[in-house]
């Protein structure tokens, strides 16, 4: 965006936005005076080069003097249309502050003003390790969402669909132990998505009144299996130490 007073937002805080849609405008009356001088300027030149037309050297060097002022001038209207600062995907306008902060202030290029954020996760994404595989595909009953900042409350989820194969890296890195999750990983890997052991990845259905915050919010996810003799326990823990 180019600089300016904020005068409109004609989106609200939380709006879902389409590509295209006008978010903020701004307005810089000295920048207006200057384009008002660079188009005088244009008009001008134009008549100056007709009125030069019978003579080709004033004429060539009017032309040129056209040329500058036609750049100048596009140059200009260029940097007035970053004044419309609109969506540039679909998704939901969140400003940078309060909105009733926001109008009749002054903004500079480069500064960040709101954000349009990607839409409400249809699915969850977690993960598996291989020593605990069999127990979600042969005896999972039921699926339990927990957000990070409420776990009292609890919503019911499904799985949609489990990756075929198993594989050692993480599809995020929010899902390894050093950024808070569950998994280890290689210490070596800066990106932290190298599992030390063999992962396997579900999606789960989003409950609509679960997540909000969009992609790349962190849940805890609870799988509930059905109650296991406990020689079956003792069997399947003595396999991992194996």
């Amino acid at each position: 965006a180019a600089n300016g007073f904020i005068t409109e937002i004609p989106a609200e805080a939380g709006d879902e936005v389409a590509v295209g849609t006008l978010l903020l405008h701004l307005d810089e009356p000295a920048f207006d005076a200057n384009l008002r001088v660079l188009q005088s300027k244009v008009d001008e030149l134009s008549i100056k080069l007709q009125e030069n037309m019978a003579d080709p050297v004033l004429a060539a060097v009017a032309r040129i003097e056209l040329e500058d002022a036609e750049t100048a001038l596009a140059s200009a209207l260029e940097k007035a249309a970053l004044r419309d600062i609109v969506a540039t995907m679909d998704g939901r306008f969140e400003p940078a502050r309060p909105v009733g902060t926001l109008i009749g202030r002054f903004a500079k290029e480069g500064e960040i003003l709101g954000y349009v954020l990607p839409g409400r996760a249809q699915t969850i994404r977690a993960v598996v390790n291989q020593w605990d595989i069999d127990l979600v595909r042969e005896h999972l009953q039921s699926v339990e969402l927990l957000l990070p900042g409420n776990v009292w409350t609890s919503y019911a989820s499904a799985v949609v669909r489990e990756v075929p194969a198993g594989a050692f890296t993480l599809p995020s890195e929010a899902l390894g132990i050093t950024a808070g999750g569950s998994t280890p990983t290689d210490p070596r890997d800066q990106k932290g998505t190298s599992a030390l052991a063999r992962v396997f990845q579900f999606e789960l259905s989003a409950p609509p009144e679960s997540v909000s915050e969009g992609f790349g919010g962190k849940v805890l996810v609870k799988f509930h299996h059905a109650p296991e003799p406990i020689a079956s326990i003792v069997w399947r823990r003595a396999r991992q130490l194996g």
